[in-house]
């Protein structure tokens, strides 16, 4: 008998092929579901490994044993007259083709997720404007720390993705709300009105990344692209490229019936570290705090000197210094300075780059009014109202707008550009926190609630949305809730010091100097050289009636020129100005501060900066007690229409408007607007009424019987707000144990 006939007999040549068939099977299943299962590259390997090792001694099992009716024996122990090879083989040849079709099957049903599309993919047109959300890649790298590197990825793809004309692609925000989240894609889709989803996993771990990705139509959940991408992190710019190209070819040439997609600018950098530290640092701007700000800043100035010419860096280094500037992190102009130098680069390069041209609108405005240059800043900000219509679905542009329009008096058209916002990326919490800020302006309390409340859904941990509701309420006169709120936030954002500083004015104001005192001390312990402990240093020696140290204090807060910020500076100045009228001073402590603020002492001449524009009002009633009637006069005219650019209108039933018509000498309309002014506004807005009445220019109307009797009701209704105010703070005590 020859070797064939005997490996055949014994079914040598049918074990190896059950076996290789049943090996290429589970080979598959292996490869294709232990990636969801967030396993190695080396456990797929090892299998495959495992069963080509096994192949020869199992082919040597098969030649030296053979299945018996009495289980395995050796081979030259059966005899052949008892022999059963032919069942067995017919076995094995059963066990054969139903691995086949098996895997058969398995491969067709799994097609989509393991084998690479051609370069351009069939897809079934479907009506309607094409459009996507990038979901946020899953962190499959079991390390929390890696989840900025997911959520960067998922952004620049997104941002790529954006660049496809005509294609609508969901903003950031209202697609990471579904982060973490297990909805069903037809579900997401519907929330943030898109066809398609493009979601994926990515798998970090030391030099290499796995990234899967797959493009899904909602209606159906057909995968109408997918890929698998095991590559060394130097590949990660590739990869991205890669992506975004397929997507873009599978939705703009099959849907848009484009004949070649778009092109798509990627990431500016191919250095893997530099664009390391901008997603660090992009994730620590995003939070927004005043420690992760100043990390923010590090991380992108590392960035740019591993990479000089990184224009998304530059873009983004000049937000965070714009974002600096606003929150109070830098009380000079120098940021906003670095920052237009910063995205005029970017242009010069990208002339269309909306980002950075916004970033550039911003910090041109921020400057100039810094520097006192308001009809430049009223100019650009033209300029920025104009770009945000042109760009009405870019969410960052059009809130930027919307808030300086808001700045300078443009409530409706600040409403009209957010409004529109909520459609575009409608799980957004900033969108409706800025809503809530212009229905704010707009004396909408409730609505402005109610929009800052959906932002507080979508995002709890937000101080500054928790102090907007405290003002909407302390628009009506409500200090209780206010405190609440401020409480709130000073709970999410222990080191925000401006949030105690807001508190302990308003207690002091209040004549609550005790429970003030708590709050001041919150303040110094965390920013004592700030502008709020200057300012609360002069309240704190006022309310405990040591007039000298309060006014020490002020000059202090003066001399060294402090900031600004919550109007210390000018609350510094009005303290000296109402303790001179009291006391009988005002020639000197006008001489005094006309040799610290030069700009005072040459009224004609344009002021240098913005807060010595603003000291000017609060020198005003100096002016009043020193100078003729019609010089005083003069200048007041001339500072009602430096605040009519920012939107002061006389004609507003206001303290400065019956202000104004004492100086257009219709003090009988003076006096009646005085009176719907106390009758229209709770005490609550108007804590500050008894520090007012000691201006020189309400002398002649606050005798008045009418006048006088909506004061004495104001000091009641305030006797009841402290003692509520009172109430509420010993109630909290109590319940914090103090």
């Amino acid at each position: 008998m020859s070797l064939f006939t005997e490996l055949k007999r014994r079914n040598v040549f049918k074990v190896a092929t059950a076996y290789v068939v049943v090996g290429w099977l589970l080979t598959e299943i292996a490869t294709t579901l232990l990636p969801t299962f967030g396993a190695p590259d080396w456990v797929a390997k090892a299998i495959i490994f495992l069963f080509a090792l096994a192949f020869f001694p199992v082919l040597v099992f098969a030649w030296a044993f053979e299945l018996t009716p009495e289980g395995i024996k050796r081979e030259k122990d059966v005899d052949r007259s008892q022999s059963i090879t032919d069942d067995t083989g017919r076995k094995l040849s059963y066990v054969t083709i139903a691995a086949v079709i098996i895997g058969i099957a398995f491969v067709v049903m799994t097609r989509p997720a393991n084998h690479e599309q051609p370069d351009e993919p069939e897809v079934v047109v479907t009506a309607g404007a094409p459009s996507v959300a990038v979901l946020p890649f899953v962190n499959m790298s079991g390390n929390a720390e890696n989840e900025y590197f997911s959520d960067g990825l998922t952004e620049t793809l997104l941002h790529m993705l954006a660049q496809i004309p005509d294609l609508q692609v969901a903003a950031r925000t209202s697609s990471f709300a579904f982060k973490g989240q297990q909805d069903d894609i037809r579900e997401i889709a519907d929330a943030l009105d898109v066809a398609h989803v493009l979601e994926g996993s990515v798998q970090r771990a030391g030099d290499r990344v796995r990234i899967t990705a797959q493009l899904i139509r909602a209606s159906d959940g057909f995968h109408v692209w997918s890929e698998n991408y095991d590559r060394t992190l130097d590949d990660i710019f590739a990869i991205q490229d890669e992506i975004a190209g397929k997507v873009g070819q599978a939705l703009s040439v099959s849907l848009l019936g484009a004949k070649e997609p778009a092109p798509i600018v990627g990431v500016g950098t191919e250095n893997l570290e530099a664009y390391d530290k901008f997603l660090l640092a992009h994730a620590e701007h995003l939070k927004g705090s005043y420690g992760s700000l100043k990390v923010a800043e590090g991380l992108l100035k590392d960035a740019l000197a591993l990479d000089p010419g990184f224009l998304e860096a530059k873009t983004e280094l000049g937000l965070v210094y714009i974002d600096q500037w606003r929150t109070g992190l830098s009380s000079e102009d120098k940021g906003l300075i670095d920052t237009i130098r910063l995205v005029e680069q970017v242009l010069a390069e990208r002339p269309d780059d909306v980002r950075a041209r916004t970033t550039l609108y911003q910090a041109e405005i921020f400057a100039d009014i810094f520097a006192n240059n308001i009809q430049a800043a009223i100019d650009t900000t033209e300029l920025l109202d104009q770009h945000a219509r042109e760009h009405r679905k870019d969410v960052d542009t059009v809130m930027a707008a919307a808030e300086i329009l808001a700045r300078f008096g443009h409530d409706e058209r600040a409403f009209e550009l957010v409004q529109g916002l909520v459609d575009v990326d409608p799980l957004n919490p900033t969108v409706y926190e800025a809503l809530a800020n212009v229905l704010e302006q707009l004396e909408r309390w409730e609505e402005a609630r109610q929009a800052a409340q959906r932002s507080i859904e979508l995002e709890p941990e937000q101080p500054n949305v928790h102090t907007l509701i405290a003002d909407t309420y302390r628009a009506e006169g409500n200090i209780v809730e206010w405190l609440r709120n401020y409480l709130a936030a000073m709970e999410i954002d222990p080191k925000d010091h401006e949030l105690p500083g807001q508190v302990a004015e308003t207690l002091y104001t209040l004549k609550l100097p005790e429970q003030a005192d708590e709050f001041r001390a919150r303040v110094r312990a965390i920013a004592p050289s700030s502008p709020a402990a200057y300012l609360l240093d002069v309240l704190h020696e006022e309310a405990t009636q040591d007039l000298e140290a309060a006014r020490a204090a002020a000059r202090r807060a003066i001399e060294r020129d402090i900031d600004n910020r919550q109007s210390a500076y000018e609350k510094a100045v009005r303290f000296l100005v109402r303790d001179a009228l009291a006391n009988g001073t005002a020639s000197d402590i006008l001489a005094y501060l006309e040799n610290a603020i030069p700009s005072l002492a040459d009224f004609d001449a344009p002021a240098e900066r913005i807060k010595e524009q603003i000291a000017r009002y609060a020198v005003l009633p100096l002016w009043v007690a020193t100078l003729p009637e019609e010089e005083w006069k003069r200048r007041y005219r001339v500072l009602f229409e430096y605040g009519s650019q920012f939107g002061f209108d006389p004609r507003d039933e206001s303290m400065p408007g019956v202000m104004y018509r004492i100086v257009d000498g219709d003090r009988d309309a003076a006096r009646d607007m005085f009176v719907r002014v106390l009758e229209s506004n709770p005490v609550g807005t108007f804590l500050n009424w008894e520090r007012l009445m000691i201006l020189p220019i309400l002398a002649e109307i606050k005798e008045d019987p009418r006048v006088q009797a909506g004061l004495q009701k104001y000091a009641n209704d305030e006797a009841v707000l402290r003692e509520s105010v009172r109430k509420f703070l010993a109630e909290r005590d109590r319940e914090r144990g103090t």
